[in-house]
């Protein structure tokens, strides 16, 4: 399942001509390439996709402001998937809206939050005093240069649903055919739900050692 920049442009061009019935000449190739990017983007932070996901292990706390010590190769908090105490099957999730943090004492990790201070250092871990290390999976931009995405450059999306969505965002930002929109957008839907990851069960149910609630023993 891959495909490279140039065949994705190609192929836009041609489902954009079928469906908004305008000539393959009025299709810039410059300007596609942008929507290639943008397409690809979008579809990365729509789900974590295997392909683009990478696990690190034993990073560190600084054991006083719930600080990782060490950078990872997420960028964003949301990129970040699951988290583990290090070398154990114990989750640690992300702090619940209601929950007033200021009461999350002790010295293991037991819930995180987004932290923006320092670039790849996206996540403080509550209580601020835990200590040890953490185990983390989450998915991971191959690169948000311009590079990138250079003609040959292979992406590891499948074709189709790259090349659907890569109309659609040509196709919105013209804005001159609504029901092209409509059409791309219904295609993107369904090819995008025949494509979508289909995690293992154990990825999808927590475990018997993860327990609902906290404590230091």
């Amino acid at each position: 399942m891959s495909v490279t920049v140039d065949e994705v442009r190609q192929d836009a061009i041609k489902l954009l001509s079928q469906v908004a019935g305008t000539g393959v000449q009025m299709y810039a190739e410059d300007k596609l390439l942008i929507y290639v990017r943008q397409a690809f983007n979008a579809i990365f932070k729509q789900d974590f996709w295997p392909q683009y996901c990478e696990w690190e292990t034993s990073i560190p706390l600084d054991g006083t402001g719930g600080i990782i010590t060490t950078t990872v190769a997420y960028a964003e908090y949301d990129d970040i998937q699951y988290i583990w105490q290090a070398g154990t099957r114990r989750e640690v999730p992300p702090l619940p809206a209601r929950l007033n943090p200021s009461t999350v004492t002790g010295s293991t990790a037991q819930f995180f939050i987004p932290a923006y201070t320092t670039a790849n250092k996206p996540i403080q871990i509550l209580p601020l005093a835990a200590a040890g290390s953490l185990d983390m999976y989450g998915r991971v931009h191959p690169g948000e240069s311009s590079d990138l995405f250079n003609g040959d450059t292979t992406l590891k999306f499948d074709r189709d649903l790259l090349t659907i969505a890569t109309a659609l965002e040509y196709a919105t930002d013209d804005g001159d055919n609504p029901n092209a929109v409509a059409k791309l957008q219904d295609k993107y839907n369904r090819r995008y739900k025949q494509v979508k990851p289909k995690r293992l069960l154990l990825m999808n149910q927590r475990s018997p050692d993860i327990p609902s609630s906290w404590y230091d023993r």
